[in-house]
């Protein structure tokens, strides 16, 4: 009787130990098997988050377009090309948003010129020219004719 506990005793200690190394050895295999799934689903949540924050700002782009096509039908033109620069630095770059971006340059181009030309019968020239040359950027609208024409 005292052999077999010893015996039952030195077999709960081999369980126990070995035991023990299974468990570490699975929680390990666990995370390393995990791990890739997980980058997985943290990239895709991140895309995920990007893909809702572009839209959002679209949005946002789109209201103020109409907000300054609101102030430019009003003759607003300093408020319309103020509510434009803003809706075109909302839209990101891309092939998607490539027709809004368009849209929203050729807005805030013309809001400009219209502006200029205010700013010039009231005598305010230098003003008048930082504003057609923040358009004739080439992040905005390089070229525009409108702008060019006004700057000659």
């Amino acid at each position: 009787m005292v052999r077999s506990i010893l015996d039952n005793s030195a077999g709960i200690r081999w369980v126990s130990r070995n035991l023990a190394q299974s468990c570490v050895l699975g929680i390990t295999v666990g995370a390393v098997l995990s791990s890739p799934v997980r980058a997985q689903s943290y990239e895709s949540q991140v895309a995920q988050q990007e893909i809702a924050k572009r839209s959002e700002s679209v949005v946002l782009a789109q209201e103020l377009l109409l907000n300054g096509d609101k102030h430019y039908n009003q003759a607003e033109y300093k408020e319309a090309v103020s509510v434009y620069s803003q809706a075109f630095s909302l839209i990101p770059n891309g092939s998607l948003s490539d027709d809004l971006k368009g849209a929203a340059s050729e807005r805030y181009a013309q809001a400009a010129v219209e502006y200029s030309r205010l700013l010039s019968r009231s005598g305010q020239y230098n003003e008048a020219r930082e504003v057609l040359n923040t358009v004739l950027s080439p992040a905005v609208a390089a070229g525009h004719a409108g702008a060019t024409q006004m700057l000659a």
